[in-house]
């Protein structure tokens, strides 16, 4: 009707506008916040899986735990290669890039070696070892695993 009246459209309104700003906070949900992972949390979690866990819990090990000791962003984790990690020690992780690396120059993350259960070297190693991962290819580091009659694998492509 507006338009056949030659007057501007309703929601162009600074009224209606305002009105439905209002409405949009009035009645927007609390943003629900996420609790913090707690060194207490990962040390049940590797209590839980006991003293024969299989390859999927040992990966799910290694990369919380390395994630809580090199504060790494899920990204980060995704897009490491078997290549990027240096094992002496302790650990040296190579980031390529990151979300909050504005130059992209990439960084090198040490992580120390803390013999705790909770030490992320001796479960990266763990997870190394049972996975027969080559840390001298260009393959992602956590693939997906395949289960057979045999036991469990990482896919070969990731």
């Amino acid at each position: 009707m507006h338009r056949v009246a030659g007057l501007p459209p309703v929601g162009e309104s600074p009224l209606v506008q305002e009105t439905a700003q209002g409405l949009r906070w009035l009645l927007a949900k609390p943003k629900k916040l996420k609790e913090p992972i707690t060194a207490e949390m990962l040390k049940s979690m590797v209590k839980s899986v006991g003293l024969t866990p299989s390859l999927t819990e040992v990966r799910l090990l290694a990369v919380c735990l390395l994630a809580f000791a090199g504060f790494m962003r899920c990204d980060e984790l995704v897009k490491l290669q078997c290549k990027d990690i240096v094992n002496d020690e302790g650990m040296v992780v190579n980031i390529c890039s990151s979300k909050t690396d504005q130059f992209r120059e990439g960084a090198s993350l040490i992580i120390a070696r803390s013999r705790a259960l909770t030490c992320p070297v001796d479960m990266m190693q763990r997870y190394c070892s049972m996975a027969k991962i080559d840390l001298t290819s260009g393959a992602r580091l956590f693939r997906g695993i395949v289960s057979a009659k045999d036991g469990e694998r990482l896919q070969a492509n990731g």
